[in-house]
């Protein structure tokens, strides 16, 4: 009662004021007439008077207005709720995918010959047309003097301005991540929360999940609560939510999909809170991936800024800012997604208001004189006042004007903030009273036709909608154009070209592939694990869960961490990259453990008796890795003839496979036996490191056949000499130009079981196979590669390598600027072939790089080429290495790269392909682009294709040309922001898989695609078998006499039948059902399994012996029907919005192309 009578106290306060000023008006306005009788000077000194006193009036109205909001908001926190515009359990939107009918059969072919939905906009029109010159454009460097008619905004038609207020937060760059937290975003959130609640019309925006998520462990209940008032509000919008801001060219589709996931479920399980729009301002480039998977995760806009700067001027000039993007392989328009795209160079204040930095500084009244911040262009802030208002007021108003030409609706967005802001309450009340000033003085300007308030994303496109849906627009926005393509590669000026990240720190971005197999395996085998104890589990299995849990959560958190834009791109500091390897490292170690447990579980035959131990090492990694910043190295596994050792293989895809596995063995006569106890073919070779071979250490390769999503334990033990007549002995010859050492036999091979060989001169290689026939020149490099019943077709393997130009901005972390094409690394090395009757290879020892080429007799591994890099380029300076592929391949200038992992890029059609063309009126280094996981050139006859377990740089500098970048180690900075250069190279592991192809027929589909067998290679590249060897805690058969041997099953499957080979199941997750607010989580009762049904084309066989379509037919069921309620839901990629529910063995049909995530119940 007493807030009440206190509201209604000031509300007729505020009354009485407003009569005042009204009934003061009048009475002013009345002497107006007789002021004829006076001077001039006597009615303009009225005026001013006058204007002096409503300004007053407007200041005390909104102290008063501020006044009555906060106490209207004085009750108890409401119980946690979905925010307006974001989202909460009603209607899912419509990105969620629901069941249909099975396509046709011929679904999957059609895909690749259909034509895509028009769009207004293609990137490779763009790119063709436009002369990427680089005119001074004045104040707007690279644009122009932009101009405008004041006669265009009338009482009905205002500009409305929103001045968004936000922060970006890099988790890691120059501090580690919880270096920034301690001294800067703790500091911003606590000041956040208090002026928020201080100024109800004060706005905030905030992106990274992580940091929020170290806040939220040290606040208390009560801030918990005013934190969800002020988003259930709306003053606080939580944007894109993933756990960070991700990197959009290096990243691959699982690695988007996973910290999307852990940002949202964090959001849905502690503010109950969905999310509207993305906000993309500082990845280095911009994928339609990311669109993609936002709009498919029920988001609705989406903002970007890192755009090559004269892909911004022209799509300023034609008004274009604003559009629906959407993919290219899209024939209709369901993955549209409404983008808006910031003009100007940085998504700082100073470039934020308008096209002058030298103005806009003016206004960003944290650079007020005597702070932390000034402004460059030496013109600072002042404080806005009643003798200044009105000039500072119009000034500001022109800047917005301007920037408004530059867009097609009457609606402008202004972001304001900068990196790391508004981590004091002096900069906040800066910012709002001066702002608010501003805004209350051009708000009573009748004549000046504006409406500016600070306002969030949602209530920017809210009013964006609603001025589209009042100019007669037949849907919301649909009067926008659609623009299809990508924004790479990124320039921010002249012709520094952001190609450079695609490989700085390839230590690092190799390891982050490695963690996302491993944690993938981990998230299915838990699921799996989940599935058999059910979703009612006695205290002790609960215990045990939530354990892993935990694990899990550790690992996704550090997994999600790296994919952070300035963490897998490879430019942050050098102390901020060894934390990132840390905390992969703690994942890899926290996967390992989920593994080994979740195996041991799974291969019990019953839980009767289960007694769960998870500090015990039943399982290990057959490698380990000694050092954060190491390559693993394979674990020697003892053999004795007395007892075999226990191996177990999980084949975490839905599919059967076939495939080469390698373990590191103690003795070189051995047996390897399958599940079943079936003696297999087995090869023994030497293990070298580097030029010498190591003592005791023998690698063993069998062919390993395993059922879709199985485990099964195969044993090794150790043989007399001849007495395995399936294993065979590898034989081994060592070459070398004349001067190059290391090219002795150690003394040991000699007496040893391998017929060794020394070369009295190199000789030219031969490796073949029943498929395939590869010949080497005598340095050990590929010339030539001849496949069963094809002519042979030269191609030629070399590594380049690039200097660095001279000049003010030189190649760094970020930027590649080489001092021309690339030269020939022309150093020579010792050779060494390896032959067996499962595997061949011919590896070369250079100084910078141990290159190896392999070639599988059996299995999958027989339709394809492996390659093996070990680089360390650590004695050099200001060199970058790369390795090059050159075919009698007539591709002219046209390459295909993916995107993300998850679709291909081409230029071959210009109203649908994203561009690839190597152009030459583009540097060299605007020509390279990013290769998360695949690219290939083509022409009528032949198809070169290369799969990478690793992200790198690449491009097609000639017809018939593919290059990858390996490492770079560059000594200076390149003047983004690092301060540093890249000199922390470490011996790097790269891998690949190589593909000639030929197709049945030469007209190629519409759509650029890989084969299948092409993504058969990639998949064994990223998802591998998951290998582990028995561990010191496993029970083994060998027990007290008379008792009998402990029981456990040798093979353990889910699946019914395998899957399709143009379906992947991209991940098998389980949710966090909560946590005690530490580190302790436990699991919920559901799981959620997420498809993908890849496009291929097909003009090319798939691998062999597969069944290669089911014509987009698929149930659940099929791959996972025990352990499950019988009924499923669909919901949005990230689950957070809820779809159809559908009985477990329903038939569907899964379009190419698309992701679909489904939601499981346990029993």
């Amino acid at each position: 009662m007493m807030q009440l009578r206190s509201t209604t106290s000031i509300f007729k306060l505020v009354l009485g004021l407003s009569v005042g000023v009204v009934i003061f008006i009048i009475i002013q306005m009345s002497y107006l007439p007789g002021a004829e009788k006076g001077s001039q000077e006597m009615l303009e000194q009225r005026l001013l008077h006058l204007e002096g006193d409503l300004s007053r009036s407007r200041q005390v109205a909104g102290e008063l207005h501020d006044a009555i909001e906060r106490l209207m908001t004085l009750p108890a926190a409401p119980a946690p709720a979905a925010a307006p515009g974001q989202g909460g359990g009603g209607e899912p939107p419509p990105a969620v995918a629901e069941s249909r009918e099975p396509a046709d059969a011929a679904s999957l072919c059609e895909f690749g010959s259909q034509p895509p939905g028009k769009t207004d906009v293609q990137m490779l029109d763009v790119y063709r047309d436009i002369p990427f010159d680089n005119p001074d454009g004045g104040a707007w460097k690279q644009g122009w003097d932009v101009t405008y008619d004041a006669n265009e905004w009338s009482p009905q038609r205002k500009l409305k301005v929103f001045v968004v207020p936000h922060s970006h937060n890099d988790p890691g760059w120059i501090k580690t991540f919880e270096k920034y937290y301690a001294d800067q975003t703790r500091h911003i959130f606590n000041s956040m929360v208090n002026m928020l609640e201080k100024y109800p019309r004060m706005r905030f925006i905030w992106a990274e999940i992580s940091y929020l998520d170290l806040w939220w462990r040290e606040i208390s209940p009560e801030v918990k609560d005013r934190v969800r008032r002020l988003v259930s509000r709306g003053q606080l919008e939580l944007v894109t939510a993933g756990w960070v801001m991700h990197d959009e060219a290096n990243s691959h589709y699982l690695s988007i999909l996973e910290q999307l996931t852990t940002g949202h479920e964090w959001l849905r399980l502690n503010l109950n809170a969905t999310v509207s729009n993305g906000w993309a301002i500082d990845p280095f480039g911009m994928s339609p991936t990311t669109a993609y998977f936002l709009r498919r995760s029920g988001l609705d806009h989406m903002v970007i800024q890192r755009v090559h700067y004269v892909i911004k001027r022209y799509l300023s000039r034609h008004k274009q800012l604003e559009f629906w993007w959407r993919q290219t392989w899209d024939s209709g328009d369901s993955t549209d997604m409404f983008c808006l795209l910031m003009p100007f160079y940085s998504y700082d204040a100073p470039h934020s208001c308008g096209p002058d930095p030298k103005v806009c500084c003016q206004f960003d009244f944290a650079r007020l004189p005597g702070g932390r911040y000034s402004c460059p262009w030496k013109v600072p802030p002042v404080q806005i006042k009643e003798s200044n208002v009105a000039k500072r007021a119009l000034m500001l108003l022109d800047q917005y004007r301007k920037k408004s030409q530059l867009y097609a609706s009457n609606v402008l967005m202004v972001p304001l903030g900068d990196d790391f802001r508004y981590d004091s309450e002096a900069e906040w009340e800066a910012q709002y009273t001066n702002y608010q000033r501003l805004f209350d003085y051009m708000n009573s300007r009748t004549d000046w036709h504006v409406e500016a308030q600070f306002g969030t994303l949602s209530e920017y496109f809210a009013a964006l909608e609603a001025e589209s849906k009042h100019t007669g627009a037949t849907t919301s926005l649909s009067t926008f154009p659609r623009l299809s393509g990508d924004f790479f590669t990124y320039a921010d000026k002249n012709d520094e070209y952001w190609s450079g990240y695609y490989t700085s720190r390839p230590f690092h971005k190799q390891m982050d592939r490695v963690l996302m197999g491993e944690l993938r395996a981990a998230e299915i085998l838990y699921s799996l694990s989940l599935s058999v104890i059910g979703g009612k589990p006695s205290a002790v299995a609960r215990d045990h869960l939530s354990q892993l849990m935990a694990d899990l959560v550790t690992a996704r958190r550090a997994f999600s961490l790296f994919q952070h834009h300035d963490g897998i791109t490879g430019t942050a500091k050098d102390r901020v990259v060894i934390d990132y390897g840390n905390k992969m490292m703690t994942a890899l170690q926290r996967c390992s453990r989920v593994q080994q447990q979740s195996v041991q579980l799974l291969l019990l035959p019953s839980l009767a008796g289960w007694r769960p131990d998870v500090n015990a090492n039943y399982w290990v990694p057959s490698s380990r890795r000694p050092h954060a910043d190491r390559l693993p190295e394979p674990s020697v596994l003892q053999l004795s003839t007395s007892a075999a050792r226990q191996v177990a293989l999980f084949n975490s895809l839905a599919h059967r496979r076939a495939e080469m596995v390698s373990l590191h063995v103690s003795a070189a006569h051995v047996e390897v036996t399958d599940a079943d106890g079936r003696p297999l073919r087995s090869q023994c070779a030497p293990v070298f490191a580097g030029g010498r071979r190591l003592p005791g250490a023998h690698r063993v390769t069998f062919l390993a056949e395993l059922a879709p999503l199985s485990l099964a334990v195969f044993s090794v033990r150790e043989t007399g000499v001849g007495e395995n007549s399936l294993h065979s002995l590898a034989e081994v010859t060592l070459m070398s130009p004349p001067g190059v050492a290391g090219v002795q036999a150690d003394p040991s091979d000699r007496s040893g079981p391998y017929a060794v060989t020394v070369a009295a001169e190199p000789t030219p290689v031969t490796l073949e196979s029943s498929t395939a026939r590869l010949q080497f020149a005598p340095d050990g490099m590929l010339r030539l590669v001849k496949l069963t019943n094809h002519d042979a077709a030269p191609l030629t393997v070399e590594f380049v390598a690039y200097g660095v130009a001279r000049g003010s901005d030189m190649s760094g972390a970020y930027i590649f600027r080489p001092d021309g094409p690339a030269r020939p690394y022309r150093q020579q090395g010792a050779v060494r072939v390896t032959r067996g009757p499962l595997v061949d290879e011919v590896t070369v020892l250079l100084p910078e790089v141990e290159h190896t080429v392999r070639l599988s007799h059996e299995g999958d591994n027989a339709g394809w080429v492996e390659i093996e890099n070990r680089a360390d380029v650590s004695q050099q300076r200001n060199f970058e290495l790369a390795m090059r592929l050159s075919s009698a391949i007539e591709s002219g200038d046209r390459l295909v790269t993916d995107l993300n992992g998850f679709q291909t890029c081409d230029p071959t059609v210009p109203f649908q392909t994203i561009e690839r063309r190597t152009l030459q009126k583009l540097p060299i280094q605007g020509n390279y682009y990013p290769v998360p996981s695949m690219m290939y050139i083509e022409d009528a006859n032949v198809r070169l294709t290369l799969t990478l377990g690793q992200p790198l740089g690449g491009a097609s500098q000639a017809s018939g040309q593919l290059e990858v970048m390996l490492d770079r180690r560059l000594m200076q900075d390149d003047n983004r922001g690092a301060g540093q250069g890249v000199t922390d190279t470490r011996r790097t592991l790269s891998t690949f898989r190589l593909l000639l192809e030929y197709p049945d027929s030469q007209t190629p589909p519409v759509k650029p695609l890989p084969s299948l067998l092409a993504h058969s290679a990639l998949r064994s590249l990223l998802q591998p078998i998951t290998v582990l060897v028995e561990g010191p805690d496993l029970p083994v058969a060998a027990q007290p006499r008379g008792a009998a041997p402990p029981a456990r099953r040798q093979r353990w499957s889910a699946a019914v039948s395998p899957a399709a080979c143009d379906l992947e199941l991209a991940t098998l997750r389980a949710s966090v059902a909560g946590g005690d607010g530490g580190d302790r989580f436990w699991p919920g009762e559901n799981v959620t399994l997420t498809v993908r049904r890849v496009a291929a084309d097909c003009r090319f066989p798939g691998p062999p012996g597969e069944v290669c379509t089911a014509a987009g037919k698929f149930s659940v069921s099929q791959l996972l029907p025990k352990g499950f309620q019988t009924s499923v839901q669909q919901v949005s990629l990230t689950g957070v919005h809820p779809g159809s529910t559908l009985a477990l063995s329903t038939p569907l049909g899964l379009d190419p192309m698309e992701l679909y995530t489904f939601r499981l119940k346990l029993r």
